[in-house]
């Protein structure tokens, strides 16, 4: 399992300051039916390396995974267990988080998870894992106990707009074999990362009309700038043209002064 850390930079080390206080009760759910032992070692061991440190980890495995260092290395943790499938998931509980074997979570992820959910007011927060086949989905248990099954579930809760997708790089989630993200999170960091898109038809008169004055009082604004560029251009000209005359003596001025005037007459 060293090994294993060492190609994805994990390192593991007791966390010495108090893990976090929790609000919330929530299951942990790692799919790992047709996983490696080692995506499972990777997603279980930085599990273990966050500040959320009361939650209950269910493992689908539906012997798909034969016993080995991983299930010896967890068997003394009396919160981790293996089920045999989704149908068995604990849903008596405030938040259900499902990830797939592999993911790899940073130190603060799921406080990240859990604010970015809170922020948006949803039922259901998915997460965009670059690298994996799957999503990231952590749910409010409520829904998963009123319906048959999740995709009963999801259905229902995108029937009422209540899901909402985050990048898994935003939460410090990552799946192995992938870079992890450059930016250091901490928590309420996902909350900094959200985008607002605005959209206007521009098929509506009052809409076009708004757009074309903005277009034409920028077009104004270049003008006037271009003008004033010209103006600073022109300028030491100008002065130069002074210089040389005043060195020149008066009678080259006068008799320049009248050449123009002369030349302006004829013109006349």
């Amino acid at each position: 399992m060293k090994a294993w850390f060492a190609e994805e930079a994990v390192t593991l080390s007791a966390i010495h300051d108090p893990s976090v206080v929790q609000n919330f009760s929530m299951v942990i759910v790692v799919d790992a039916r047709n996983a490696s032992e080692k995506a499972l070692c990777l997603t279980l061991a930085t599990l273990m390396s966050g500040t959320v440190q009361r939650c209950a980890v269910q493992i689908i495995r539906q012997g798909g995974l034969p016993p080995g260092e991983v299930e010896n290395w967890i068997s003394g943790l009396s919160r981790v267990c293996f089920i045999g499938g989704p149908e068995a998931i604990d849903l008596q509980t405030d938040l259900v988080l499902v990830v797939p074997a592999g993911v790899i979570f940073g130190r603060y992820s799921i406080e990240a998870a859990v604010e970015a959910k809170s922020a948006a007011s949803c039922e259901l927060l998915r997460t965009v894992i670059d690298g994996s086949n799957g999503t990231g989905e952590l749910w409010a248990a409520e829904p998963l106990r009123r319906a048959k099954d999740r995709s009963t579930a999801e259905a229902e809760v995108r029937k009422r707009g209540g899901e909402r997708w985050v990048s898994g790089s935003s939460l410090g989630l990552r799946y192995m074999g992938k870079p992890a993200p450059k930016q250091f999170l901490r928590k309420g960091a996902a909350g900094q990362l959200e985008q607002i898109l605005v959209v206007r038809d521009l098929s509506d008169p009052k809409t076009r009309f708004d757009y074309e004055a903005k277009i034409g009082s920028l077009q104004s604004e270049l003008q006037r700038l271009r003008r004033g560029q010209q103006a600073a251009r022109s300028g030491p000209r100008i002065v130069r043209r002074l210089v040389s005359l005043i060195r020149k003596g008066p009678r080259y001025a006068f008799g320049r002064f009248a050449s123009r005037v002369g030349s302006l007459v004829k013109r006349g």
